[in-house]
C-alpha cells in the first residue's frame, strides 16, 4: 500500500476513468500543510429543514413584557439556535457584543440531532466541533467591526474551542482567554484534580477597531497610592525597566546616565558639579538595564513626574509617579484574565436572568 495519499487518489481518479489534471487543484491543496482542527462534520436536521423553509421571527405580543419604561429594544427570542441566529443575520442589523455559553459536552447535556451525545460517542468532538462552527460563523456575521464575543467552556472542549475560533476569527483577533473560578473547594468528582475553574474565550471581530473598557479600581488598590502632590494621588514605579525587554542591548538608546544632586533635589543629563551622583540603570545581578524614558522624555517629564529616593542598597534612583488620575477622575485597570469567585458561575448569571423575567406573570 502506497503512504504518499496522492498517489493513491491518482490511482483511484484513474480507477474511473477520471482524468487527474482536471482535479490538480485539489490534489495540491490536500499537499499543503495544514495546522489547526481536522474533523468529520456532521449535517444537522435543522440544517436540511432550512433547504426548504427559511427561519423567520415572529413576534408574540401577548408575551410582550412592560418594563413600566415603556417601548424596550430587547427581543427575547425562542427557537433552534442556529435558526435564530441566522434568522437575526437576515435582518441586516450588527450587534457590538455577543456572549454565548454552549453545551460543554460533558457526555450528558449535548444534544445532536435530537439525541443526547454521551462520552462513549467516538465522534462526539466532531459533532460538537461542527455544532460550533456553524453557529461561531453566523454569529461572526452579526458582529460590528468592533464587535467583541466571549464563549464560556470547561476544559471538555476548551482546547478545541480555542482552535476553532483561530479559525473562524483569526488568531490576530484572540482578546485572551479568561479563566473563571467559581468552585474554590473544588469539584470532588474530579478524578484526578479537584477542578475549580471554567474558562471564556473572548474574541474581537476586528481587534484594531476593538475597545476593552477598564474596569473601576477597589479600595485596596486606592490605598497603593499613598503620595500626593497638587495633581493627586500617585504611587512610585521604578523608571529603570524591569522584566521582559529590559536590557540594554534590547533598547541602547534607553540607556544613559542621570545626575541627580540629593541636596537641591535636581537632575539632570548633565554632571553640573561634584554634588550631582550619577545614576545608570544597572540590574542587581550587574548587567547593564534601561530606563524607561528616552533622553527627551526624561528632560519634559523629570520635574513634575519623578521623584528620587533610596533604595534597599542606600543608592538613588528615579521613580516614575504612576497617577491614581487627575483630579477626580480616577484611574481604570484592565479586567485581569482570572476572575474569582461565586457571582461568576453560569447558574449564578441563570439566577439573576430568572429574577429579572420571573417579574413577569408571564414567564
Amino acid at each position: 500500500m502506497k503512504d504518499n495519499v496522492n498517489e493513491l487518489l491518482i490511482e483511484r481518479l484513474k480507477e474511473k476513468g477520471l482524468n487527474p489534471e482536471d482535479f490538480k487543484d485539489v490534489l495540491d491543496a490536500i499537499k499543503q500543510p495544514k495546522y489547526g482542527l481536522i474533523w468529520e462534520d456532521h449535517p444537522e436536521h435543522i440544517e436540511e429543514r432550512m433547504k426548504y423553509n427559511r427561519p423567520v421571527l415572529r413576534e408574540e405580543k401577548e408575551l410582550r413584557i412592560d418594563s413600566g419604561y415603556g417601548h424596550t429594544n430587547n427581543i427575547l427570542m425562542e427557537g433552534d439556535n442556529l435558526a435564530s441566529l441566522i434568522a437575526m443575520r437576515e435582518d441586516g442589523k450588527k450587534v457590538d457584543v455577543i456572549y454565548i455559553d454552549p453545551p460543554y459536552n460533558t457526555g450528558n447535556e449535548f444534544v445532536y440531532n435530537d439525541k443526547i451525545v454521551d462520552k462513549e460517542d467516538s465522534f462526539r468532538h466532531s459533532k460538537w466541533l461542527s455544532f460550533m462552527e456553524k453557529r461561531l460563523k453566523v454569529a461572526r456575521d452579526l458582529m460590528t467591526d468592533a464587535g467583541v464575543i466571549f464563549v464560556s467552556i470547561d476544559d471538555n472542549e476548551q482546547a478545541n474551542l480555542k482552535l476553532l475560533m483561530d479559525e473562524v476569527f483569526g488568531e490576530e483577533n484572540d482578546l485572551g482567554t479568561i479563566t473563571v473560578v467559581n468552585n474554590m473547594k473544588g469539584r470532588s468528582d474530579s478524578k484526578f484534580f479537584a477542578t475549580s475553574s471554567e474558562f471564556m474565550q473572548v474574541y474581537a471581530k476586528q481587534s484594531s477597531q476593538c475597545i476593552i473598557n477598564g474596569l473601576p479600581v477597589s479600595e485596596d488598590y486606592i490605598k497603593e497610592f499613598k503620595f500626593k502632590d497638587t495633581i493627586g494621588r500617585y504611587k512610585h514605579v521604578a523608571l529603570k525597566k524591569t522584566g521582559k525587554n529590559s536590557l540594554r542591548s534590547d533598547r541602547p538608546n534607553l540607556y544613559y546616565p542621570i545626575y541627580y544632586n540629593p541636596k537641591t533635589n535636581h537632575s539632570s543629563l548633565d554632571k553640573l558639579s561634584d554634588e550631582y551622583i550619577e545614576i545608570l540603570p544597572i540590574h542587581s545581578n550587574g548587567t547593564d538595564g534601561r530606563w524607561s524614558w528616552g533622553k527627551d522624555t526624561f528632560l519634559s517629564k523629570k520635574d513634575s513626574e519623578l521623584d528620587f529616593k533610596m533604595n534597599s542598597k542606600k543608592q538613588y534612583m528615579p521613580y516614575i509617579k504612576m497617577r491614581l488620575g487627575e483630579g477626580d477622575d480616577i484611574r481604570t485597570v484592565r479586567p485581569k484574565t482570572a476572575w474569582i469567585g461565586p457571582e461568576y458561575s453560569t447558574s449564578n448569571s441563570a439566577n439573576m436572568i430568572k429574577e429579572v423575567l420571573l417579574q413577569s406573570k408571564k414567564i
